[in-house]
């Protein structure tokens, strides 16, 4: 069925509590927007608050509701309202799915271990009751725990099958440590796509619409003599593995970012004459950055490009700028996936990757949406020599892993 034309159909079944985990660019806001009824309550991003996405979206549906529209953030601090809702949607509903594998413990008892954001919005849907409540998001099978957290976000399931569920999809490792460590146990996939469908509508936009083949490119480049010196030095300097991890992936790309004591330092790299090759290929090209000093250099290297990061205001007018251009690049932080698009865009260059799956995968919804179905080039631009930080990033990021979690397991072995 196809989701973002048939809005109407939806409604018909019935499905007043469920999850539209739908993939990215596939038209959740304006079906859930359909779905909607009465007097409505939206959780989501602080920008798509600020850019008014919903109340734009609702008004090319041409329908009448009592719209009201929260961040994140002032659902954390409880500025808003607080009434009884016909209607309740939580946009990017990951964020509000915190449900971990590990325990804590507490006066000698054992209890899951949960994000506070999690907790507090259990209770606001249990106090509020809605008679509808739409979970929206592109990423629920993050991990299995993900999908436990949204069924009992939608009464689907017990929380108290907390211990039953992690047993059934996860395994401890065998380790004398003081916390415990599960890993997902490997041929559930299919159980579990199952029990995630049981919630609701799930899928990725090639089930819904006729999506022609992507293409993905890993380019390849050496480290300059710089970037080699560099990373002998921050071997030496940064002995402790997490902050050495980060150091080596900075330089990987260009950047050493100081500190109270040391300035931010600029690494000679080849990536820069990568992006320049491209930019003559794709007169319409995004280049994602994760560290602001290394979009800095870029913006010194490309001056007449454009840049999305948090300090961008106005985002509305500069994404109506470069929808009339013919020609331009887009500089984005990498955790900025979310809540913009550039749908005529036909290449993404990731320079650098934030560390979360989620912005990996939704960055590349940006430039494929339901109402402009094309081919598209994603290519990731990653150092080559043995054990590079870029390379085991995207290792972790191509199977579905936070890199933070990989890291985490690595040093705990």
């Amino acid at each position: 069925m196809n989701l973002y034309k048939h809005q109407s159909k939806i409604v018909e079944e019935d499905k007043k509590w469920c999850l539209l985990g739908l993939g990215c660019g596939s038209g959740k806001t304006r079906t859930a927007l359909a779905l909607a009824e009465g007097d409505t309550i939206v959780i989501c991003e602080k920008q798509q608050r600020e850019d008014k996405t919903w109340e734009r979206e609702l008004e090319k549906c041409g329908k009448e509701l009592q719209l009201t529209v929260i961040s994140k953030e002032d659902f954390r601090l409880n500025k808003f309202e607080p009434r009884m809702y016909d209607t309740v949607i939580l946009d990017e509903a990951t964020w509000a799915m915190g449900v971990r594998s590990t325990e804590r413990q507490k006066n000698y008892k054992k209890f899951p271990d949960t994000s506070k954001i999690f907790t507090k919005m259990r209770a606001f849907i249990n106090i509020v009751k809605p008679k509808r409540f739409y979970m929206l998001t592109a990423t629920i099978q993050k991990t299995p725990l993900t999908v436990f957290a949204g069924a009992v976000l939608l009464n689907k399931i017990s929380f108290n099958d907390y211990h039953k569920f992690r047993e059934k999809y996860y395994f401890k490792l065998p380790m004398n440590k003081w916390v415990d460590i599960y890993k997902v146990k490997q041929g559930t996939e299919k159980e579990l796509a199952k029990f995630t469908q049981s919630l609701g509508y799930v899928g990725c936009l090639n089930d819904y619409f006729d999506v022609p083949d992507q293409t993905y490119v890993t380019k390849k480049v050496d480290l300059t003599a710089d970037q080699k010196r560099c990373l002998k030095d921050v071997l030496l300097d940064y002995p402790e593995p997490t902050v050495q991890n980060a150091k080596r992936h900075q330089v990987e790309n260009g950047i050493l970012i100081g500190n109270e004591f040391l300035e931010t330092v600029e690494v000679k790299d080849n990536k820069i004459d990568v992006v320049k090759n491209y930019a003559v290929e794709f007169p319409q090209m995004i280049v994602v950055a994760k560290w602001t000093s290394q979009i800095n250099k870029l913006k010194k290297e490309f001056p007449e490009a454009y840049v999305l990061n948090g300090q961008t205001k106005n985002r509305d007018e500069l994404f109506e700028k470069l929808r009339k251009k013919d020609k331009y690049i887009l500089i984005v932080q990498a955790g900025i996936s979310k809540g913009w698009e550039l749908k005529k865009c036909p290449a993404i260059v990731f320079l650098s990757n934030d560390y979360k799956w989620e912005d990996f995968h939704q960055m590349h919804g940006r430039v494929q949406r339901a109402d402009h179905i094309k081919k598209n080039i994603y290519i990731n631009v990653v150092t080559s020599y043995n054990k590079s930080m870029d390379n085991r990033v995207l290792k972790a990021l191509e199977i579905g892993d936070d890199f933070n979690d990989a890291l985490y397991s690595d040093n705990n072995k």
